[in-house]
């Protein structure tokens, strides 16, 4: 009896594997072709839907202020003509806000040098599983337009030539150039972004900021000069003002005094 018992238990063990290792297969050459780009299950939160409990507000450690922005810019700007493409990298990032994904999934046809706008479109990411790939925006409201600085247009052109330089028919072919790329105008992996920026950070006496900390660095300084809330949250490509209040409200400069000179006005 006991005998019976260990054989039909190793039978139902080795049936359990078997699923496993089938499940296991069916999930790795879904992602390896593209037929899905992440496990879903894994993607589920315990209590999603409810609100986002991931939120928490950005600490200023993790900005610049506005003279280390303006620090960063200004050594950016003396980095040499071979350095051009992380020159504008990094500085779009700041000036604009956008995701470090949204960077590198950013290509010469999302730019509009007319209207001064860029349209946020795609994202490039990276992944142990999949490698590289693109996927839309995270949200509805992560597609988006952001107004360019004429100072970041006119970096723009000049690091249009670059590209040219390699490509004598570039303009023809805007769609299929990124923006973010190496000395060989190839797109570069995400990650390459970080080791640039810390890389720079560090031999500039800078405190270390993420790419990320870059785009909280571009929503503070925003709030912190009063642009109105709905605006930052626009641009920034958040769900609704709420998000944006909860993560950086602390950086809204305290109006008490221009509460007070309205209601005097009323005595």
């Amino acid at each position: 009896m006991y005998d019976l018992f260990i054989f039909f238990s190793c039978q139902w063990f080795v049936h359990f594997i078997s699923l496993f290792s089938y499940s296991q297969f069916c999930k790795i050459n879904c992602m390896r072709y593209e037929w899905i780009v992440k496990n879903p299950v894994c993607a589920t939160k315990i209590g999603a839907g409810s609100s986002n409990t991931t939120l928490r507000p950005v600490s200023e450690k993790e900005v610049f202020t506005m003279k280390e922005a303006q620090t960063f810019i200004s050594k950016l700007n003396e980095l040499p003509g071979e350095f051009i493409n992380r020159k504008i990298i990094l500085k779009f990032i700041l000036l604009t806000g956008v995701r470090n994904a949204e960077m590198c999934g950013l290509r010469w046809s999302d730019i509009d040098f007319e209207k001064k706008v860029v349209h946020i479109r795609r994202n490039r990411l990276y992944n142990k599983t999949t490698g590289i790939y693109e996927k839309e925006p995270k949200t509805k409201t992560s597609v988006r337009d952001i107004p360019l600085t004429d100072a970041l247009i006119s970096d723009l052109k000049e690091y249009m030539e670059w590209f040219r330089l390699a490509d004598g028919k570039f303009d023809e072919r805007l769609d299929d150039y990124y923006v973010a790329v190496n000395p060989y105008r190839e797109p570069i992996s995400p990650q390459r972004t970080g080791v640039w920026l810390t890389y720079y950070e560090r031999v500039w006496g800078l405190k270390h900021v993420s790419p990320h900390g870059l785009r909280h660095t571009y929503c503070s300084l925003l709030l912190s000069q009063s642009v109105p809330i709905q605006t930052v949250s626009k641009y920034m490509g958040h769900s609704d003002s709420t998000v944006t209040l909860k993560v950086y409200s602390h950086f809204i400069p305290d109006t008490q005094e221009k509460a007070l000179s309205a209601l005097n006005k009323l005595t």
